[in-house]
């Protein structure tokens, strides 16, 4: 709701948007939701340049979210956790793999210090077989860290939630376990999060390159550096089985789409919307505005020769 006396004005705020990102950017889309739906979008620059195949970067193309991602984790993790009556202080232990080796130091993490990066891991990477060794090793101070291994974990915490611990035993035991719970953690966040946020292509999304006009045709976006287009463009990468922390691959309209539906409670409830944004699981934190708190959550990626992208969400009251 907006305060009294004051009128948000759609056109100044894409106009802003569009100013912000000269001629001269490589490539970007936006899109603007008003209370209960998208009500615009655009594009501009190009999503591959001519070296690689000129096409425009257009408001369907879609780009990997990088840490943007963990925002649909969470809602994910949240809805379960909901669903099944359970708090943001339910244990993250008791949703682990049984044949895993888990340190005694763990025994108390809860979902919310997982979330909101205070876990004290030691370890940084998304591989299940680092997990699993990161698991082993003694918990360091759970002050705030912010480590994509916290959300790599929900990979396999997520399904084990949903499904429970029997349900992968014969993928531990057949050392499968690694490809089990990254496909059950893709259909989870389609069905949970991406179906109810209203997407077209809910059952098509993916943690790489994927769209709905067929893979043979289509030119995906790549990566360039501004300042020197002479640098190679990089591609997006395959998270399939590193998802979680990043790796998600939508439109912004899309991503719109899921912070509508989150907004107006069409995916979890009042409360876990207040819970995720008040203990910063899934958001980064919030600027306190003139029209109170604008909550946000950015990602981003740089290759070492500078090539790479951004994205950013932000909820205003």
């Amino acid at each position: 709701g907006l305060a009294s006396g004051s009128a948000f004005s759609l056109d100044k705020f894409e106009q802003n948007i569009k100013t912000l990102y000269p001629p001269g950017v490589v490539g970007y889309s936006y899109a603007i939701s008003y209370l209960d739906k998208v009500d615009r979008w655009g594009a501009g620059g190009s999503a591959r340049i001519a070296a690689d195949g000129l096409k425009n970067y257009t408001p369907e193309t879609r780009q990997e979210l990088f840490s943007v991602t963990k925002f649909v984790t969470a809602i994910a993790v949240c809805k379960v956790l909901g669903d099944k009556g359970k708090t943001l202080n339910e244990k993250v232990v008791d949703y682990l793999p049984s044949n895993w080796k888990i340190h005694a130091t763990y025994n108390d993490l809860t979902f919310e210090q997982l979330l909101s990066h205070k876990s004290g891991f030691s370890m940084e990477n998304r591989g299940y077989d680092s997990l699993r060794k990161m698991m082993s090793i003694a918990q360091t101070a759970n002050t705030y860290n912010y480590n994509n291994a916290n959300y790599a974990l929900c990979r396999i915490l997520l399904p084990y939630l949903y499904h429970g611990k029997a349900f992968f035993l014969s993928a531990e035991n057949q050392n499968i376990n690694e490809t089990a719970t990254a496909w059950a953690f893709r259909t989870l966040i389609r069905d949970l999060v991406l179906k109810p946020a209203g997407l077209q292509y809910w059952n098509l999304a993916d943690f790489k390159n994927w769209n709905h006009e067929g893979s043979t045709i289509y030119k995906y976006t790549l990566y360039y550096l501004r300042s020197n287009l002479n640098i190679a463009s990089d591609a997006n990468s395959d998270d399939v089985l590193i998802a979680g922390s990043r790796g998600l691959t939508l439109s912004s309209y899309e991503v719109a789409q899921i912070q509508t539906a989150f907004e107006n409670k069409k995916i979890i409830s009042e409360t876990w919307m207040n819970e995720m944004k008040n203990k910063k699981c899934g958001f980064d934190s919030w600027v306190d505005g003139a029209h109170g708190k604008y909550y946000w959550k950015n990602g981003g990626w740089t290759t070492g020769s500078g090539t790479g992208g951004e994205t950013i969400i932000m909820h205003f009251p």
